[in-house]
């Protein structure tokens, strides 16, 4: 099976008789869609999938991975972006001229020509060699310009096409078969038949939980990356800036050596310190041991009295 667009565009333009056979199957398939409040919203030549010319054979709609073709929209639907049934219906009109002429009505590049191409008029058919006033009249009434004055039913459309068509075999024909359960047509929620509805944004599915990636496998001959560090542990504390400590070493200048005929020194001519060398981890203390002393025995003084003089006393 192949599009109908696919077809023509390689056989060429389609019979009468083809033609309207085809545009029925499709248009009453839409019908049936639009008395359940549904709106297709991409019907074209691109969705009917056809077995062969004849309108008999097997046909589907399908949807198609591309998107909705500008040619076959209305000119509501060129303007707002919105959907309805009787866009389903002009796209219907402009599928049976497309399927008649080999050309579409309106030959436009995107939606932003259709108004313009609509404003010049319904294209004549005679130029395609139809001289066939009831065929002009029905491609005026459902691509009219005028929204109000536009056959916007599709029941109306097909019953058009069914007047038109000489051959009984054709104007009887049965609607398109549903669709495989491998290629469903989605439909769209109307609100109200033949009126404007927005399409509803499609909501996101959210993304699945992706599983982590493999590491890439080295090359042959490679050396194997060497393997990542493992997560720190949310308990450990953070490593500090730098590496082991978070502070560079503040450099300390060299000692000088003894003077070679320097006399040695002396214990007792050695200059007092008045700071007490801390243990490791201990704060310096800022008094000399001397003076720690006289602030321990005044602080026995204050805190024992007496008991404390005569242990003073009695120890000396």
């Amino acid at each position: 099976m192949e599009t109908l667009a696919a077809l023509i565009a390689r056989d060429g333009k389609l019979t009468p008789p083809e033609a309207a056979g085809w545009t029925l199957r499709l248009a009453q398939r839409i019908n049936d869609q639009h008395q359940q409040g549904l709106v297709h919203g991409n019907v074209s030549a691109y969705t009917l999938l056809i077995e062969k010319r004849s309108p008999h054979g097997k046909g589907m709609l399908v949807d198609s991975p591309r998107q909705a073709e500008a040619s076959f929209f209305s000119p509501e639907r060129a303007s707002s972006g919105q959907l309805s049934q009787g866009d389903d219906t002009w796209a219907l009109a402009v599928l049976f001229f497309y399927a008649l002429t080999g050309q579409f009505p309106f030959q436009v590049n995107s939606a932003i020509d259709i108004a313009r191409a609509v404003a010049l008029g319904t294209p004549k058919v005679a130029r395609y060699g139809f001289n066939d006033p009831a065929l002009q009249s029905l491609f005026d009434r459902a691509l009219a310009r005028d929204a109000s004055k536009r056959m916007s039913r599709t029941a109306d459309l097909i019953q058009a096409v069914q007047q038109w068509v000489s051959d009984p075999s054709i104007a009887g024909i049965e609607p398109l078969e549903d669709d495989d359960e491998d290629a469903p047509t989605m439909m769209i929620q109307s609100v109200s038949l033949g009126s404007p509805q927005q399409l509803p944004s499609p909501q996101a599915p959210l993304p699945a939980p992706s599983a982590p990636m493999p590491a890439p496998r080295p090359a042959a001959g490679a050396p194997a990356p060497a393997p990542a560090p493992p997560p720190p542990s949310p308990l450990a504390p953070p490593a500090p800036f730098g590496g082991a400590s978070a502070l560079p070493p503040v450099p300390q200048p060299p000692l000088a050596p003894p003077a070679a005929n320097a006399p040695p020194l002396n214990p007792r001519q050695a200059p007092t310190l008045l700071a007490v060398r801390p243990e490791p981890g201990e704060a310096p203390s800022p008094f000399s041991k001397k003076t720690l002393t006289t602030l321990w025995v005044a602080w026995a003084l204050l805190t024992f009295g007496g008991a404390a003089v005569e242990y003073v006393v009695l120890s000396r």
